[in-house]
């Protein structure tokens, strides 16, 4: 979430022998494209693809990075989905940083992308990501550490 960086697990750029390098030189370049094609609400989509990619395998800082942007480009172009998928994914990458019992910083992060994310998606009808929303919203429901 901008502003607040709970990200403490930063991990090396994948070498060429990783699995993931490929995936990660695409998504990079398709990034750099998008960038190059000044279309705003195509980069903040890159953004959020390259985001999630780095979340699953780990890159909490590069995640976090991508998030960021995102969350300057469609704050700054009132792009409402866009922001909903951003509360979205930040919500997730807290998920995948502190699985398990969720530590109380990182709940109160949550607690603020679930609730941006479901209003986001109640004044916009983008009603698609209710289910997204609901595994937050159980993710809450989990015991605190």
């Amino acid at each position: 979430m901008k502003g607040s960086s709970p990200c403490r697990h930063p991990r090396a750029k994948p070498k060429p022998e990783d699995d993931n390098f490929e995936a990660e030189a695409r998504l990079d370049a398709a990034v750099e494209g998008l960038r190059k094609s000044g279309h705003e609400d195509y980069i903040t989509r890159g953004m959020l693809a390259r985001a999630a990619f780095r979340r699953d395998t780990g890159d909490f800082a590069g995640c976090e990075q991508d998030l960021k942007e995102t969350h300057e480009i469609a704050d700054r172009g009132g792009m409402r989905l866009h922001l909903t998928d951003y509360y979205l994914e930040w919500g997730r990458m807290v998920l995948a940083m502190d699985p398990g019992l969720i530590q109380p910083e990182n709940r109160r992060t949550l607690e603020t992308c679930t609730m941006a994310a479901y209003d986001l998606v109640q004044a916009t009808g983008y009603h698609r990501r209710n289910a997204e929303v609901a595994v937050l919203r159980a993710a809450l429901d989990a015991p605190a550490a």
